[in-house]
C-alpha cells in the first residue's frame, strides 16, 4: 500500500514541527517513516494516522529535541542530528585550536621583524582579502539556492569565524592577529570546503536544483 501524497505531505509537516528542517536528515527520516507505516498499514489494517503514531513512537528516542554545545547558540535539534552533526564540530573545533597553538608557537620561534615583513605587508592582505572574498561567494551562492542541510548549517557556521577574523585583520592589521588568522583559514579551509562539496553532492543526489 503506497502513501498518497497528502499523507506524505503530514509526515514532513510533523518532521518539521519536531525541528527536522534539515533536508538532508529530513528525507532519509521520511523515507524510512513512511515505509514502516505503508507496512503496518497493511499487517494490521489500521490507518494512516494510527500507523504513524505507532510508527513515531519508535522513533521518539531519536527525535528528542537536544543542544549541541558545539553546533548551537541555544538551538535545540533532534537528538539524531546533534549526536551526528557534533562529531563533525568536533573535528572542526580540534583542527580550529590546533592552528591557533601552531600560529602562536611560530609567532614565538621565529624571527619578530621576518614575521612583521611577511604577515603585515600589502600581498598578504591581498590574499587573505581574496580567500574572504571566495568564502563571501560560496555564502551567497547557499543563500540563493535555500536549501537547508546540516552541511550548509555547518558550512555557515564556521564561515562566520573567518569573516570576524577577516575584520580583525583589515581592522587592525598587526603581525600576531595576522599570523593567527593565516594559519586558521588554512587549517579550516579543509573543513569548509567539504562541508560545501557534501552540500552540493546531495542537492545533485536528489535533483533538487
Amino acid at each position: 500500500m503506497l502513501l498518497t501524497q497528502d499523507q506524505l505531505h503530514k509526515i514532513d509537516v510533523i518532521l518539521d514541527k519536531l525541528g527536522l528542517d534539515f533536508l538532508d536528515f529530513k528525507l532519509e527520516v521520511k523515507d524510512h517513516i513512511a515505509c514502516q507505516v505503508e507496512s503496518i498499514m497493511e499487517s494490521k489494517t489500521i490507518t494512516f494516522e494510527e500507523a504513524t503514531l505507532e510508527v513515531l513512537r519508535d522513533w521518539e528516542e531519536k527525535l528528542i529535541p537536544t543542544q549541541g554545545w558545539l553546533m548551537s547558540n541555544g538551538r535545540t535539534f533532534p537528538k539524531m542530528v546533534t549526536k551526528k552533526v557534533t562529531k563533525r564540530f568536533l573535528l572542526y573545533n580540534l583542527a580550529l585550536f590546533s592552528m591557533i597553538g601552531l600560529s602562536v608557537f611560530i609567532f614565538m620561534s621565529l624571527d619578530k621583524n621576518f614575521i612583521e615583513r611577511v604577515f603585515e605587508n600589502e600581498t598578504f592582505l591581498i590574499f587573505y582579502g581574496l580567500i574572504e572574498a571566495l568564502y563571501i561567494v560560496l555564502w551567497g551562492y547557499l543563500h540563493r539556492q535555500n536549501i537547508k542541510t546540516s552541511y550548509s548549517y555547518q558550512f555557515k557556521q564556521i564561515a562566520v569565524l573567518i569573516l570576524m577574523e577577516g575584520f580583525m585583520v583589515f581592522g587592525l592589521n598587526v603581525s600576531i592577529t595576522n599570523c593567527m588568522a593565516f594559519f586558521t583559514i588554512i587549517g579550516i579551509s579543509p573543513f569548509l570546503f567539504f562541508t560545501f562539496y557534501k552540500h552540493q553532492q546531495f542537492i545533485k543526489k536528489y535533483h533538487l536544483v
